[in-house]
């Protein structure tokens, strides 16, 4: 009979075992996380993945040290473009930096190189450079001619064939990675008469987008890169590209005191730059050595010293103007007042003519009796880094 029992107890055992497991598997028993680790759950489960910067490659080609990132494009309004970031120039002693000329002539009369020296600021020919970027916002342009570049055929009914042809042959330079090429073969388009409204704009975006990365960023487009020499300053490598030295600094996030390493490397630009001023578009736009398309700026007219058509050379240029009402009865304004409708930057032109910044952003786009070629006040200081005494700028209607 001992076995008997063994077996009922045995059995016992094993049903209350049985009874326990089941109980513990019963639905609604299982631990529930907490609401905290639920609702985390939930978030990391729809978080996008993280990308790494860090491998995003610059586009082929580039130059050594150059960016992926585009710089402000052309034709974007001034407030709004971060540019290249485009540093202020500015001295050791944190003044406007000098500008590079003789003084000008009667009511335009500022303060120039010589007097700057006279107050002890330093130009880069004293204090050398480191190491920027930027830029805007059409017309015929003779002056492209002049430079050499050959302006484009058209067929019998306009623009049309020929227009298409140029835009196919550009979308095939840039497959090629060939950026400076499309941006010649576009830029003996831009402003050409027989081009629809919607051509215009199809080919202004591309140049826009173009000019910032050939001419502005820091990819070595245009020309190679310049390897600065034992004692070299930034002034002379200038002077040997025929630009100013503040573009140079700009396009190369060159710092004060302007300090230049033996060794180093910097984009560089051929100029002198030039302007094409069209009156009935309001807007100037500049062009680099060699005709290519290098941006647009958006202007204001003035009646005291109206425009006229016509090639005028740069013939100074000139930081806080004094501003000469053409009215004798009403007082002169001292460059650097807030009151001052020049603004700080001028750039003097052959028979008295001037491209100025303004104190009313509002003047932009409409005429006005004050001044004559008027530039918002970043604008103008992006334009004064880029044309050089000697400049030509041509105006038309």
């Amino acid at each position: 009979m001992k076995w008997v029992r063994s077996v009922l107890v045995l059995g016992l055992l094993g049903f209350l075992v049985y009874a326990v497991y089941a109980w513990l598997n019963q639905p609604g028993t299982e631990p529930q996380p907490k609401e905290a680790e639920v609702q985390q759950a939930a978030v990391e489960s729809v978080a996008p993945p993280q990308i790494d910067l860090g491998s995003l490659q610059p586009p082929a080609g580039a130059g050594a040290g150059s960016e992926s990132q585009l710089p402000p494009l052309p034709g974007q309004e001034s407030s709004s473009t971060p540019p290249l970031p485009v540093p202020e120039q500015s001295d050791q002693q944190g003044n406007s930096a000098p500008p590079l000329q003789t003084p000008p002539a009667a009511a335009s009369a500022g303060k120039t190189d010589q007097a700057a020296e006279a107050d002890g600021q330093t130009t880069p020919q004293d204090a050398p450079a480191g190491v920027s970027q930027h830029h805007r916002d059409p017309g015929v342009i003779p002056a492209q001619v002049q430079q050499g570049v050959a302006a484009p055929e058209t067929d019998s009914e306009g623009s049309g064939s020929g227009f298409e042809q140029a835009m196919r042959e550009a979308e095939k330079l840039l497959q090629s990675n060939q950026l400076a090429e499309a941006l010649l073969v576009l830029s003996r388009w831009y402003g050409h008469p027989k081009l629809s409204e919607q051509q215009h704009r199809q080919l202004v975006g591309l140049l826009d987008q173009l000019a910032g990365t050939v001419v502005y960023s820091r990819q070595h487009w245009l020309e190679p890169a310049h390897v600065v020499k034992p004692g070299e300053t930034l002034q002379q490598i200038a002077q040997q590209y025929q630009v100013p030295w503040q573009l140079l600094a700009k396009i190369n996030g060159i710092l004060p005191p302007y300090t230049l390493q033996p060794g180093e490397t910097l984009k560089v630009v051929r100029g002198p730059f030039h302007a094409e001023v069209d009156l009935g578009r309001m807007e100037l736009t500049l062009f680099v050595a060699g005709g290519r398309y290098a941006g647009r700026f958006p202007i204001g007219l003035g009646q005291e010293i109206p425009p006229v058509p016509g090639e005028f050379g740069v013939v100074n240029k000139v930081v806080n103007p004094q501003y000469v009402p053409a009215d004798p009865a009403q007082q002169p304004i001292e460059g650097g007042s807030p009151q001052n409708p020049l603004g700080q930057r001028l750039i003097q032109l052959e028979q008295n003519l001037a491209i100025h910044g303004t104190n009313d952003p509002s003047r932009i786009g409409r005429s006005d009796k004050v001044g004559c070629i008027a530039l918002r006040p970043k604008d103008m200081a992006d334009v004064f880094d880029i044309l050089s005494v000697g400049s030509k700028v041509v105006i038309r209607r």
